[in-house]
């Protein structure tokens, strides 16, 4: 059932308090599990007093915060789709065998150039610095084995791990050592079941013949292993021809099918608390590493005219080596009932997103990714107050990003850091408003800044497994944005303890901590196959938007703890949250809500 919680009523041109609140009596109503077809909006009828400017003021505030919201769970399953931010697959490779160490036999040879034939993968700097402290020296058998156990054990650490190096015949009364280096090539490239569910072709593409480089490998098993229903291993095989490996793949595929039923009271008052959410998810649906997914989500208390929040998304997915290619749509549509002491307004909308995407892993090494990332998304909103069209803060909007994703471990942990740059596009039919960007008035062209650092780490707290998350998210920008497109803080997904209370604006940052200690599963393996292992887990956020000069600044705190399941078909969560400290800034605009109490209940088929 939805969760009590105490809230402020809403004011203010930048923060969103709302005690707006229905309680629905008897049987909930049912939800809907297609995907296609979301429930329109009726026609409403308008009061005979129109809504005063404050009134229109308020209730524009409130839709925007709605956006907001929806956005931000938009972009949370995104990111949970989002190939770039997670830590690259190895591959472990037997190390060369060394060859038997030879007894120094006393005869040297006075050594004043050596030249690596066949050494194309390494740069003349490279060469340089590998065989600098042998030149100029008398250099035994043993000597020149150490040579080529550096050279080895180099092109090993750059990925080459099937290069060998060998000694010619040669005349070293002259000065000059020779070595042949063999730069190992691919033979084949072929799976071990032709059943496995598995596309080579977009994973590895032009692998066949080139240098085997142990990280072209590692990447097409990330891009095959990104797929929920893939657990592929790959070996590497002796060829008949000399100077190729194979490789071959190894997988055993789960099911390519994935749905999944949520019920929480994460929404928003107004809307109804209570969601209802359907996931299905589809893997490899036309043969070529590709991945589907879609969801929808409508609060349980649902009234199409007074009470209503829906959204629908797909989204696909397709690798091509080291690339990856996105797009998704998805539509959101909410109604509400807006209060003032004489009068109560409906208040609607609808948001429209279409978007597309690509990634290139620009830099990869063994514990380490550098992916740049790009985008292009296309926005359209309609609010609506009693049925009638608020121009101003129905905007069109179209969006390009660009930006860069790096992860890479540092000891026991991961570091993830995004940064980005969005810049507003008139395209696609965008229009601006009359005076945008001057005088509060904002602008459908603006530019904004993102960035975040991510940091995740397991621990061992005696017995017991635990890990420690934090995450910092940041974003400015010079310009007078739309609401949906500034930062807020205060919620679910930004500072937890606050679910009525949010403040937002152009500049913003918020801080999200967690700590999560994990028991061990249940003897029973029925019970640890349904409900997994239980963790509980506390929680401290903060957050604080930057206004310009003469706007509103403020920051929030706030806390959670909870318990809840992992690893199991059936997963539930509990959690309690209180706000730790709100500025004055926010307090001076209405009472800050005493706690939150969050549930959340899942099953996966």
């Amino acid at each position: 059932m939805p969760a009590k919680r105490l809230r402020a009523p809403p004011c203010g041109a930048s923060v969103h308090i709302d005690k707006n609140r229905e309680f629905i009596q008897g049987p909930i109503a049912a939800w809907a599990i297609g995907f296609a077809a979301l429930v329109s909006l009726g026609a409403v009828q308008a009061q005979p007093a129109g809504p005063t400017p404050q009134q229109i003021d308020q209730i524009r505030q409130q839709q925007e915060q709605l956006q907001r919201e929806e956005q931000q769970r938009r972009e949370a399953l995104l990111r949970e789709q989002d190939a770039a931010r997670r830590l690259p697959g190895t591959v472990d490779v037997p190390a060369p065998a060394a060859p038997p160490e030879p007894a120094d036999d006393g005869q040297c040879f006075n050594v004043e150039r050596i030249e690596l034939d066949g050494a194309l993968h390494l740069s003349a700097a490279e060469q340089a610095s590998l065989t600098a402290s042998f030149i100029g020296r008398c250099v035994g058998l043993k000597g020149i084995r150490e040579l080529m156990r550096a050279i080895t054990n180099h092109y090993v650490d750059i990925g080459l791990v099937t290069t060998r190096v060998y000694i010619p015949q040669q005349d070293m009364g002259q000065g000059l050592l020779k070595l042949l280096v063999l730069e190992g090539k691919v033979g084949s490239v072929r799976l071990s079941d032709e059943q496995a569910g598995v596309d080579l072709a977009s994973a590895f593409p032009g692998l066949q013949g080139r240098v085997l480089n142990i990280r072209d490998i590692e990447q097409g098993l990330d891009q095959i292993n990104r797929l929920g229903s893939n657990n592929a291993t790959m070996s590497l095989e002796p060829s008949n021809e000399p100077g190729l490996t194979n490789v071959l793949i190894q997988n055993r595929p789960r099911e390519r099918v994935n749905a999944g039923l949520t019920v929480d009271n994460y929404g928003s008052p107004s809307t109804g608390d209570l969601r209802g959410t359907v996931n299905l998810s589809v893997d490899n649906l036309y043969g070529v590493n590709d991945a589907w997914f879609a969801s929808f989500s409508r609060n349980l208390d649902a009234h199409p005219r007074t009470r209503l929040s829906e959204s629908f998304m797909i989204g696909a997915n397709y690798p091509y080596g080291y690339w990856n290619f996105s797009a998704n749509i998805s539509k959101s549509a909410y109604a509400s009932t807006v209060r003032s002491f004489t009068q109560q307004f409906r208040s609607s909308g609808n948001t429209e997103t279409f978007s597309i995407g690509a990634q290139r892993v620009l830099l990869r090494g063994q514990t380490s990714k550098l992916t740049l990332n790009t985008g292009l998304a296309h926005k359209d909103s309609r609010n609506y107050i009693e049925g009638s069209l608020l121009t101003a803060s129905s905007p069109k909007l179209t969006d390009f990003s660009l930006g860069l994703t790096s992860v890479f471990a540092v000891g026991a942990g991961t570091f993830t850091v995004d940064t980005s740059l969005n810049k507003g596009l008139k395209a696609f039919g965008v229009q601006a408003l009359p005076g945008a960007g001057m005088n509060n008035v904002p602008t459908p062209t603006g530019v904004r800044y993102n960035a975040g650092i991510s940091y995740f780490r397991p621990l061992r707290l005696g017995s017991l497994d635990a890990t420690w998350s934090s995450s910092l998210q940041m974003q400015t920008s010079p310009h007078v944005l739309y609401g949906s497109e500034q930062m807020s803080v205060g919620g679910m997904h930004t500072v937890r303890g606050f679910d009525g209370t949010s403040a937002s604006g152009e500049r913003g940052a918020y801080w999200r901590n967690d700590l999560a200690v994990t028991f061990a599963p249940a003897a029973d393996p029925v019970t640890a196959k349904w409900f997994g292992r239980l963790q509980t887990y506390v929680a401290i956020d903060t957050g604080r938007i930057y206004g310009r000069e003469g706007q509103f600044t403020g920051s929030l705190a706030g806390m959670v703890v909870g318990m809840r399941t992992v690893g199991g078909k059936i997963g539930l969560d509990i959690g309690y949250g209180e706000p730790l400290r709100a500025s004055t800034s926010i307090q001076a605009r209405g009472e800050i809500e005493g706690y939150a109490l969050y549930a959340r209940a899942s099953i996966a088929f």
